[in-house]
């Protein structure tokens, strides 16, 4: 993909790398450069400079709670590639497709709103929707007709933009959402003095895992970290609930510091990164549905 951008954009001409990776990249783009057929376009370069990071170099960016509505998009609906599926209008019969793919970079409302929080958001897409129904095109001076043709070429995007939001804002308001907010009001707050516990409450009923680790990652940045006990109590119930895959990431989040056990500085966790499956049975730590292809990955015997 890094390689196409150059046919589109021009030759990087500078490109840094953090991480083992993400110099592996490096190496591969230098090797296609040098045995492809078709040179790279070296007369022109709108990017210049290329940065490659590993994600294991930044492991926390995808665990920060989102508030722009490009993040929050991303975080209910999903975006892939700039396309997201877009649920199709109830009142549109004409084909048995349920979504459709929408592309936000075809979208200059979306451009203008991309980086904007939810309230100034809701403020933007009414000040649209207000301005469009107001518009008057008879009897319109030309030099504003060019102005009038583009608000009334944005009528669908508004139109999508506004189911969006009212999707966002249900689930804003959703259980899901309410207990998110209420756990992390509480931690904040110091109404929660022992946040493990509450923890392992939302694991065993396999509340989502992306949730659960941002509010492993809050716990353990207010409380700077867990007791032995606690810490080991949250490894095995994340395993028993989401699989082995999550030794992982759990090793991860405690090699940065963002998952600290304040008992003992060699834990449960870094022992079964070395154990073997039957050894993790010994452990007396049950496992998620063995149909899960992640956990095979990681132990071929599972």
């Amino acid at each position: 993909a890094l390689y196409k951008m150059q046919f589109l954009f021009g030759k990087f001409r500078n490109i840094a790398t953090k991480g083992p990776e993400s110099e592996t990249v490096k190496l591969i783009m230098g090797f296609i450069d040098k045995e492809c057929s078709q040179p790279l376009p070296q007369n022109f370069c709108i990017y210049s400079n290329l940065i490659i990071i590993d994600r294991t170099v930044d492991v926390i960016t995808p665990l920060v709670t989102q508030f722009s509505y490009t993040g929050m998009l991303d975080d209910f609906q999903g975006i892939s590639k700039n396309v997201i599926q877009l649920e199709k209008d109830p009142s549109d019969t004409s084909d048995s497709k349920k979504s459709e793919d929408y592309y936000l970079f075809k979208d200059s409302f979306f451009l203008e709103i991309k980086d904007l929080t939810q309230g100034k958001v809701d403020a933007h897409l009414k000040s649209a929707i207000r301005t469009l129904k107001q518009l008057n095109i008879t009897n319109l001076p030309i030099e504003k007709a060019e102005e009038a043709a583009k608000q009334i070429k944005m009528k669908p995007m508004l139109e999508v933009h506004h189911r969006l939001f009212l999707k966002m804002d249900k689930f804003l308001i959703s259980p899901l959402a309410i207990e998110f907010n209420r756990f992390m009001f509480d931690v904040m707050y110091g109404m929660e003095k022992n946040p493990a516990d509450r923890l392992v409450e939302l694991i065993q009923v396999n509340f989502p895992v992306n949730l659960v680790l941002r509010l492993l990652i809050f716990s353990n940045f207010v409380f700077s970290g867990f007791s032995g006990t606690k810490f080991d109590y949250i490894v095995k119930e994340m395993i028993e609930s989401y699989g082995v895959q999550m030794i992982r990431p759990l090793l991860e989040l405690e090699k940065n510091g963002l998952f600290v056990n304040l008992t003992t500085s060699s834990s449960n966790l870094s022992l079964l990164k070395q154990m073997n499956f039957n050894e993790l049975r010994k452990q007396n730590i049950k496992f998620a549905d063995s149909s899960d292809t992640a956990n095979s990955y990681f132990y071929g015997g599972y």
